[in-house]
C-alpha cells in the first residue's frame, strides 16, 4: 500500500510518524510547500498528547524541551460568571481517578453530605501533576518527527493535483482544505458556535510561565493565554456577527496593554467557520487535522482532534473498516466536542452584551447535561465525565441538574 501525505505541518508529520510506526508495510510519502504559514503564538494541549508520543517512542523530556514547551496542569476560567479578573476564577484541573468514582462523589454531592468546593480533593491530584499536558510551539513538532522518523519520502513541491500512483491520499493542508473544498460541510453555526474570528499576538514573558491556560471571558467572547518557555501567547476568539473586527481589536489590545509584543509579533486576524465535513474519507483522500474540521480552540481541542483522526484511521487500515466506519467515528467525536464546548456557554450567568444573552438555559441543556453526567462511557470520548462536572461546579449548576439526573 501506498499513502502520499499532503501538507508537512503538524498534521502531516504526526500522521507521517504514526503511519511509520504502526504501519511499517505501508510506504509513505509526504509531499509539502517550501513555505507553510504558521501562527506562532504558542499551543495548549490535552494529556492525551502524551501517549501520542509515547506511543511513539520519544520521550517528553526530549521533545517538549525542543518545542519550547511547559507543562500543563489544566485551564483556568476567569469572568465567565461576570465577576471580575481577581475574584471570578475556578481551575479546571486534570483528573486522575476513574468515572466510577466521579459517579460516587456525584450522588453523595447531590444527597447534600459533600461540599462541591470538595470536587478538586476528591477527583484530582492535589499537586496536579499525576495528570498533564503541555504548552508549546506547535510549529516545532514537525521538526521533531523529521528527525524520529527514518522511511519516509520527503518531497519538497508545491501541488495543484494530486499525484498519480498512491492507494491513499491525506489532505492535511489546514483550512485551505486543497483537495477536498466541495465535500459537504456540517455547519455548526446554526446549532450556536457562532465565534468564528481570533486576533492573536505573542507577548513578552513577565513571570515564570503559568501552568493554566487561561481563558478569560471578554465582551464579545473569550481570551486564551498559553505560556511556553519563551512567551505569553495570546488570542480574542470573538463573534464578529457581533462585534466588528476592528472593534475586537481595540478591546484585545486594550485588554492586552500592559505587555510588550514579543520579537515585534504584531497583532494577526484568523478567520475560519465551525463544523467539519461528513465524510472525511471519500474514495481515496482522507481529510485530517483542520482540512476535517474546526470549531474554536477552546479546551484546547485542536491538537487532540489532530492525534484522534490519525490514530482511528490507522486503526480501520489495520481492521480493514472502510470509510464509512471512520466517517461515524469522527461525525461521533466532532458532536461530542460541539455539546461539550456548547456547555460552557449556555450555563455562564454572564448576560451583559449581545454575545452572552444569545446563550439562554433551554430544556436542551438538561438532555445534554443529562446524557453526559450520568454515564460511564465518556471515559472513551474526547472530555471525561469529570471535566462534565467542573462545568457543573464552575456555573453551581449541580442543584439544577441533579433532579433530572435521578429522575
Amino acid at each position: 500500500m501506498k499513502i502520499c501525505i499532503i501538507g508537512g505541518g503538524t498534521t502531516g508529520w504526526m500522521a507521517a510518524a504514526y503511519i511509520e510506526k504502526y504501519l511499517p508495510e505501508v510506504n509513505v510519502t509526504l509531499i509539502e510547500s517550501s513555505t507553510i504559514p504558521t501562527i506562532g503564538v504558542g499551543e495548549s494541549s490535552l494529556p492525551q498528547l502524551r501517549n501520542f508520543f509515547n506511543d511513539l517512542g520519544i520521550d517528553d523530556k526530549t521533545w517538549v524541551s525542543d518545542c519550547n514547551g511547559v507543562l500543563k496542569k489544566g485551564s483556568e476560567k476567569i469572568c465567565w460568571n461576570g465577576g471580575t479578573v481577581e475574584e471570578d476564577k475556578f481551575k479546571f484541573k486534570f483528573w486522575y481517578n476513574r468515572d466510577n468514582q466521579f459517579d460516587d462523589w456525584l450522588q453523595t454531592y447531590l444527597k447534600g453530605n459533600v461540599n462541591k468546593e470538595n470536587l478538586n480533593n476528591e477527583l484530582y491530584d492535589p499537586d496536579g501533576w499525576q495528570s498533564y499536558a503541555y504548552h508549546l510551539d506547535a510549529e516545532k513538532i514537525p521538526t521533531v518527527l523529521k528527525k524520529h522518523t527514518k522511511n519516509i519520502n520527503h518531497i519538497i513541491k508545491t501541488l495543484d493535483d494530486l499525484p498519480n500512483g498512491y492507494d491513499l491520499y491525506l489532505d492535511c493542508t489546514g483550512f485551505n482544505r486543497k483537495f477536498v473544498k466541495n465535500r459537504k460541510f456540517i455547519d455548526l453555526t446554526k446549532k450556536g458556535h457562532i465565534l468564528n474570528s481570533a486576533w492573536v499576538q505573542a507577548f513578552e514573558l513577565k513571570t515564570e510561565p503559568y501552568n493554566y491556560t487561561k481563558s478569560i471571558a471578554l465582551n464579545y467572547g473569550w481570551q486564551f493565554n498559553i505560556h511556553t518557555r519563551e512567551k505569553n501567547g495570546a488570542g480574542y476568539v470573538f463573534c464578529s456577527d457581533m462585534c466588528s473586527e476592528k472593534k475586537a481589536l481595540e478591546e484585545f489590545q486594550n485588554f492586552n496593554k500592559q505587555y510588550n509584543p514579543y520579537q515585534g509579533s504584531n497583532p494577526r486576524l484568523l478567520r475560519w467557520k465551525s463544523g467539519f465535513l461528513e465524510n472525511p474519507w471519500n474514495d481515496n483522500v482522507v481529510a485530517l487535522g483542520l482540512a476535517g474540521g474546526f470549531i474554536e480552540p477552546q479546551e484546547s481541542n485542536a491538537l487532540y482532534l489532530i492525534q484522534y483522526s490519525i490514530t482511528s484511521l490507522v486503526k480501520c487500515i489495520k481492521r480493514g473498516y472502510k470509510s464509512k466506519v471512520y466517517n461515524k467515528i469522527m461525525k461521533n467525536i466532532w458532536l461530542h466536542n460541539s455539546d461539550f464546548l456548547l456547555h460552557l456557554y449556555k450555563l455562564s450567568t454572564r448576560k451583559d452584551t449581545e454575545f452572552w444573552k444569545y446563550y439562554i438555559k433551554e430544556d436542551s441543556d438538561i438532555s445534554l447535561w443529562k446524557n453526559y453526567i450520568k454515564f460511564n462511557d465518556t471515559r472513551k470520548s474526547l472530555y471525561h465525565s469529570a471535566m462534565w462536572a467542573n462545568i457543573g461546579v464552575l456555573y453551581d449548576e449541580f442543584n439544577y441538574y441533579g433532579k433530572i439526573i435521578n429522575d
